[in-house]
């Protein structure tokens, strides 16, 4: 799902359910680049510099956090080798296009990964390195790389009650076995309790707990903490200033006849919690954001 940027342009790259209420117009204050080159995660077409001391922003209003206001910091790529034949352009002519969406495509995996497990030095902070999150511990005798429906049933007691109509779950792709093949015991039988999805006319997700199944690269394999995460993620504050920004040029390879494409997106992002809440009348805690322990 995109969300709108505090310019109010929509930013295709969000992850699902993110919300930005509360997000007030920022005014960056200009500040030097100091380029860092990071390795991509689909192979090495595409480098991705990082701005390794984001510039302090003017935030309307503070967000209460121990981390203190939100930064944008830019996340920033370039072409393989800098450059791309620049006759290819011309003999190709949706080079281009296909360019720039490889581009927006990594930077959609780069920011959900920020999302997920970003340290908050000079990217956003992720929520598996915040103090936000609740982890439900596996059950005594719990068989390696395994996920029970007791589990389920506890992430579910764990989540925040007003976090339910928006919540969701996000699982690596390694742990649909356990999931399909997951029921609830009844007398001598069982009943399933994973609906899978049901094509065009019905659900266009997977639900578990009547909440939608999402796979997400981002996510640990089955066993890890991180292979099945409960998130509400209009809990987690994103900003963003001024969409991506796309330029080229013919000047930095001139000598060899290549273009050089780069694209730089300023955002930051950060759990809106700063630790779980202790429920009234009750010594158990709750979050938006729910994972279950690693079963090793």
């Amino acid at each position: 799902m995109a969300s709108k940027s505090p310019d109010n342009q929509t930013s295709d790259w969000d992850a699902a359910g993110r919300s930005d209420d509360g997000v007030e117009p920022v005014t960056p204050e200009i500040g030097s680049f100091e380029w860092e080159e990071l390795a991509p995660h689909g192979g090495d077409d595409v480098d991705e510099p990082r701005r390794a001391q984001p510039a302090r922003v003017k935030v309307g209003r503070t967000a209460r956090s121990n981390r203190g206001p939100l930064m944008v910091g830019a996340v920033a790529a370039i072409a393989t080798g800098g450059a791309v034949w620049g006759a290819l352009l011309t003999d190709a002519v949706a080079l281009g296009s296909v360019i720039q969406q490889a581009f927006a495509e990594e930077f959609a995996f780069v920011i959900d990964d920020a999302i997920i497990r970003g340290s908050g030095n000079g990217q956003p902070l992720g929520i598996l390195n915040s103090g936000a999150f609740v982890s439900v511990t596996k059950e005594t005798n719990q068989v390696a790389d395994t996920i029970y429906f007791e589990n389920i049933i506890k992430m579910w007691n764990r989540l925040w009650s007003r976090s339910r109509p928006n919540a969701a779950w996000y699982v690596h792709q390694d742990t649909l076995p356990q999931l399909q093949t997951m029921a609830q015991v009844v007398g001598v039988g069982g009943v399933p309790v994973y609906l899978p999805a049901s094509g065009a006319a019905g659900a266009p997700y997977s639900t578990l707990m009547g909440r939608p199944v999402i796979e997400i690269e981002q996510a640990d394999t089955v066993g890890d903490q991180g292979d099945i995460m409960l998130l509400d993620l209009s809990q987690y504050l994103m900003i963003d200033k001024g969409g991506l920004e796309a330029a080229q040029s013919i000047h930095v390879r001139f000598l060899y006849g290549e273009n050089t494409f780069r694209f730089i997106l300023r955002t930051d992002g950060q759990p809106i919690w700063n630790s779980p809440l202790t429920l009234f009348n009750s010594s158990t805690t709750v979050s938006p954001f729910v994972l279950l322990d690693a079963r090793a």
